[in-house]
């Protein structure tokens, strides 16, 4: 069916004015439908009509099910009947089990043609076609939208023969004598392969990127290509040969290098080949499990797993975004160092599993890879009396049910979970789980308000009952902290009290509050309340990319987690700070405090836009005003800048009385409150006054009537 119309394809050599002759040959191919409605519906009859003949359209496909055109049975908004295309067996009931495609939302179509198409079963005309593609295409069909359907592409031989002459002594006469005999009578082929020079250096510029990663816009914005187009007079590789017009070449160029430098992939054996390999990794990659129980990987310096092991507390938390495959994230190791004003990474594990079972296993290999690298035991308070005092973790409960497991499944004298034992108790009293967690966990702060404000909206921040569910982190009592979890169970709306019900967990409490939780107070005071560490130091892996390949992630990791040995190292020795900006304490208050006002400023200024466009207008000038215009121009620098000045003061003054009168209201909602819970208290004591009194008189009734009947039986006697 692929075919030009004339002999202009016939040739024995080609020049540019073949490629013209080609082109107006195709110019000149008659389109049967020019109308694009209806060239639409039979592009929309055709996809249908495949649909159901692969037997995709039905739940119940049955050998006569078929695409008819139909209409719904009751109007529309617009008082017509919809029309839809749906299985001849189908019925316009709410549930089918055979087809119904609305033809909404398509482009442009001929319904009544394309309601012929379908019930009357038009044949298209068939439409002629210039289309030809070199020997090289995969393509089986022209990617034309013919009435009748895109055409098969058929193979033209060629009946002309070639000869290559070569002498025998190629050194002695370095020449090749090539003849060719006859007429090509197929269309010239297009250029479809680059020369071996130009390939040649395409793939050098891959390999010196050195990027698993890359992709093909990446490629072509590389600055290495941009040079190597310069040296061909070229801006772009499609202006150096026409092959590279087609953008997937250049993916398959691409791939083809990847595979070869890149043999054993991007994932787990890709990194197992590099451990191997590669000697800088290998001092990074401590240890790696590739097993039915899944994918493990421990990766830390051998001086970070040294500082880990001095630490009494640490932070741990799971990033999502890290690793492009769905099944692997990475669980981060992290804390705080005081005398440095410096976060610092302790160890990453990238692991497939993220359950209890997952967990103990983490804990379990970061714990003894610990003990086996600084040659120390690895010791709790809760349990050894020194050692670790807390682990700050968000409140995801595979984490810290997770580390309990580890602490606490001890039985006949080893730890069993799916087929991996351990030979030594952790904790020979045999402690209960919630005994370990109270004595060890902490959680998150700021996962805790994040909490308060997905139960009551972020526009709530601030407000009376957002103070009240905060005031839970400072009850000075267990007591005190259940109570105030009944009146937010009792008087608040359904989501508070869902979320003050989940609050009531032992382990939740104690890792929220002072009063509630098992580690001793002086510690609980030192500890970190909040992850901060552990998300800093997700974000500083963020910047070298989101969703990578496990190979890349562990490149990029050992990068970031050598600087900062080094610059611990250095300031260990040398006492050189890793930035010069001020880092303590103070400094971080003063920081905090000026964007809190910052934000204020900006939310007040927003507020009261339209008081100042008012308060600009009348500081205008009077009309009135009899200066001579070069005195006003003269001074007109010095209006400008009163009036700033003026707009400058009107602004602030308005903020402060804004602010003054925001604080005002806050304080008079809170006595009003105050004054509500004294009503009901003093309510509820007076009903249960009320009460006493009632059973009182009860029990005096009861008394008297004993006292008569005593009485009455001694009359008798």
């Amino acid at each position: 069916m692929e075919h030009l119309p004339d002999t202009s394809y016939h040739h024995t050599s080609v020049d540019e004015g073949t490629w013209q002759e080609i082109q107006k040959s195709q110019k000149d191919v008659q389109i049967l439908e020019s109308d694009i409605r209806k060239r639409n519906a039979y592009s929309y009859y055709r996809s249908k009509a495949s649909f159901f003949k692969k037997g995709h359209a039905c739940i119940d496909q049955l050998p006569t099910c078929k695409a008819v055109f139909k209409r719904y049975n009751q109007m529309d908004v617009h008082g017509e009947y919809a029309p839809f295309i749906g299985c001849i067996n189908g019925s316009y009931g709410g549930l089918t089990k055979h087809h119904m495609g609305q033809i909404q939302g398509h482009t442009a179509i001929d319904l009544q043609f394309l309601e012929d198409l379908f019930n009357k079963e038009i044949l298209p005309a068939t439409e002629e076609c210039g289309v030809f593609e070199p020997l090289s295409s995969r393509r089986k069909y022209c990617d034309r939208d013919h009435p009748q359907g895109s055409g098969r592409l058929k193979h033209t031989p060629c009946d002309v023969i070639f000869n290559a002459l070569v002498p025998t002594d190629i050194e002695q006469c370095p020449y090749i004598i090539f003849t060719s005999h006859g007429v090509h009578k197929h269309p010239p082929p297009p250029p479809s392969k680059a020369p071996e020079r130009i390939l040649g250096g395409v793939k050098r510029i891959i390999e010196q990127i050195q990027d698993p990663n890359l992709t093909t816009a990446q490629f072509l914005r590389n600055p290495q290509l941009e040079e190597f187009c310069r040296q061909y007079n070229a801006s772009t590789l499609a202006k150096i040969h026409s092959s590279f017009c087609n953008k997937d070449r250049i993916a398959a160029i691409i791939q083809k290098q990847r595979l070869i430098s890149y043999p054993n992939g991007q994932d787990i054996n890709g990194l197992i080949f590099l451990q191997n390999t590669d000697r800088h990794l290998k001092d990074y990659i401590q240890e790696y499990y590739h097993d039915p129980q899944g994918i493990m990987v421990l990766c830390a310096f051998r001086e970070q797993i040294q500082l880990l092991s001095c630490l009494s507390s640490f932070e741990i938390d799971m990033s999502y975004k890290r690793i492009r495959s769905k099944d692997i994230n990475e669980v981060l190791f992290a804390t705080f160092l005081p005398d440095q004003c410096k976060i610092i990474t302790l160890l990453r594990v990238f692991t497939s599993t993220d359950s209890t079972e997952g967990y103990y296993l983490l804990f379990k290999r970061v714990f003894d890879l610990v003990q086996r690298v600084s040659s120390r035991p690895v010791l709790f308070d809760s349990i050894h009396g020194s050692g670790i005092h807390g682990i700050i973790v968000d409140m995801d409960s595979k984490q810290y049910t997770g580390m309990d497991r580890y602490l606490v499944w001890v039985t006949c004298g080893h730890v069993h979970i799916t087929g991996w034992h351990h030979d030594t108790e952790i904790d020979p009293q045999h402690q209960d789980i919630i005994w370990h967690l109270q004595h060890i966990i902490v959680f998150c702060r700021v996962h805790f308000q994040q909490s308060i404000l997905k139960a009551i909206g972020t526009n709530n921040q601030g407000s009376p009952l957002w103070s009240r569910m905060m005031s839970l982190l400072d009850c000075r009592s267990e007591d005190d902290y259940d109570r105030l979890l009944d009146l937010l169970i009792t008087y608040e709306n359904a989501n508070v009290q869902n979320w003050a019900v989940q609050k009531k967990g032992k382990v939740i409490k104690a890792g929220l509050n002072k009063a509630c939780s098992k580690i001793q107070p002086h510690y609980f005071d030192v500890l970190r309340n909040h992850t901060n560490a552990v998300e800093q130091s997700h974000q500083k892996s963020y910047a070298s990319g989101k969703y990578l390949t496990l190979v890349q992630a562990v490149k990029n990791s050992a990068k970031l987690d050598r600087d900062d040995i080094v610059q611990y190292n250095n300031f260990q020795d040398f006492n050189i700070h890793h930035s010069y900006r001020t880092s303590n304490m103070e400094a971080n208050y003063l920081q905090h405090m000026s964007r809190e006002r910052s934000r204020k400023r900006r939310r007040s200024a927003l507020s009261i836009s339209s008081e100042i466009e008012s308060g600009s207008s009348a500081s205008s000038l009077p009309p009135g005003n009899t200066r001579s215009r070069s005195q006003s121009s003269s001074k007109n620098g010095d209006n400008e800048s009163m009036r700033s000045s003026g707009l400058r003061r009107t602004v602030s003054t308005n903020v402060l009385n804004l602010e003054q009168r925001r604080q005002v209201i806050e304080l008079e909602n809170l006595e009003i409150e105050l004054q509500q819970k004294k009503a009901n208290l003093k309510k509820q004591e007076e009903d249960i006054r009320l009460q006493q009194l009632q059973n009182e008189k009860l029990e005096l009734d009861l008394m008297e009537r004993r006292m008569r009947i005593q009485e009455h039986d001694s009359t008798g006697l």
